[in-house]
């Protein structure tokens, strides 16, 4: 008896297939109804107010857990939902002190989102730089797209892909004699032509500093922002959003900073911080500050919600686990799976950009153990069933790869050949 070579080949592929067709396969077969929490800090009952969506509804609760009615609970969020407290007569909204138009309200507020899969995207070697001061109200697409390059920035022309070395020389240039060091860390930039203005390109440099990139009559504008990220940056956003406050976001391997148009750098007051793990929400208004991170990595973890000052100062922590049954149902998919495979290979990652071949081990190693020790059994009972030899090398790819190795070895016979007739055991 000896390991046959091609055997093993289709043995490894067929493992592999099923690492990848049963976790697909079953979680489409188990998803559940989609549920998700937010919330935001009201400024009328100076507390936190949350909801719970369904498919079905929006359930709004309180601090407490008080269930709201719906009319009720968004009255107390009248920059939320500005469209219907309008309608129901709030506006002009007179709280702390202030007085609100409703075209106030909806011009002061303003959101921004992370999430795992957006830090750790792969960063794109091809950008646009729009020319900022167009002759109409449009942004035309350019002709030229910009790549950076170790020591320099090309313009790059798209229709024949010639470099314009004039234009190319110049922006360098600029960057160079306004303290930018090569190569580019970060880039950020809204691509769309669709926007109301622009603000060209953000910049993180070698050494970690900020500068604002932009196109003005075909000429370089660069602007120094004398900021340094202290960490080490993993993804930056430019907003372009017309409250002209924040200009976006800088996530690092340990901190989320907003950088605005007065060139400061704000640090939020997360407790940590984990850039494969949490995502964040932050909705900004004229007078607090809401701030959502969630672990996606583990459901049973709770939500914290953080209020505070227009200057990011903390007013407020709460936290909130999602519903037990909600847990339990989590809990329940994850045992099976790890019982029907202990690795899974996927193509889509919560915390990757793009398509990746992850392949990760199960997450209840007890279901998995058991997952194998069930296709042991099994393989035993189907040997002797059809009166064959046992095969150790078969036995211990089952203990090693479950169900998946059982359901190969039955498919396609054991890995190994015989030098003789193989005989049947009587």
């Amino acid at each position: 008896m000896r390991v046959s070579i091609p055997k093993i080949a289709v043995f490894l592929v067929c493992v592999m297939a099923l690492y990848w067709f049963i976790p697909h396969f079953y979680n489409r077969a188990t998803r559940m109804d989609k549920f998700s929490l937010s919330g935001v800090f009201s400024p009328i009952s100076q507390s936190f107010i949350v909801w719970e969506s369904t498919p079905d509804e929006m359930v709004y609760k309180d601090e407490k857990g008080t269930l709201l009615d719906k009319v009720e609970a968004q009255k107390m969020m009248p920059f939320i939902f500005s469209g219907n407290v309008n309608k129901w007569g709030g506006f002009p909204l007179h709280v702390d002190g202030q007085t609100f138009s409703y075209e106030e309200a909806k011009k002061n507020t303003q959101s921004m989102r992370i999430a795992p899969r957006y830090v750790f995207s792969e960063l794109l070697p091809i950008h646009i730089l729009f020319e900022t001061a167009p002759v109409g109200t449009q942004f035309p697409v350019p002709k030229d797209v910009t790549l950076f390059q170790e020591d320099r920035l090309e313009f790059v022309t798209m229709n024949d892909g010639v470099v314009d070395t004039l234009k190319s020389e110049a922006f360098t240039a600029s960057l160079k004699n306004a303290g930018f060091v090569f190569p580019v860390k970060r880039v950020a930039t809204n691509p769309s032509p669709l926007k109301s203005f622009d603000e060209g390109m953000m910049l993180i440099d070698a050494q970690n500093k900020l500068f604002h990139l932009k196109m003005l009559k075909d000429k370089p504008f660069v602007h120094n922002m004398h900021q340094t990220i202290p960490e080490n940056p993993l993804y930056m956003t430019l907003e372009e959003n017309p409250r002209k406050q924040y200009y976006g976001l800088i996530a690092t391997d340990k901190s989320v900073y907003l950088y605005t148009y007065a060139n400061e750098l704000v640090l939020l007051p997360l407790e940590t911080y984990d850039p494969a793990k949490h995502s964040l929400m932050i909705r900004m208004s004229p007078l607090y500050q809401t701030i959502i991170q969630a672990d996606i990595t583990d459901k049973t973890q709770p939500l914290s919600y953080i209020a505070t000052d227009t200057d990011f100062k903390t007013l407020h922590v709460k936290k909130q686990t999602f519903p037990q049954t909600i847990i339990e149902q989590f809990e329940t998919i994850e045992n099976g799976l790890s019982f029907l495979t202990p690795f899974t290979l996927t193509q889509f990652s919560s915390s990757k950009g793009g398509i990746v071949f992850d392949f990760s081990i199960a997450d209840n190693k007890l279901f998995a153990a058991l997952g194998s020790l069930f296709a042991l059994i099994v393989y035993v009972g189907y040997v002797r069933l059809r009166h064959l030899k046992f095969n150790v090398l078969s036995l211990l790819l089952i203990a090693l790869s479950g169900i998946p190795a059982l359901l190969a070895l039955i498919t396609f016979g054991d890995v190994t050949t015989y030098q003789g007739k193989r005989e049947r055991v009587v």
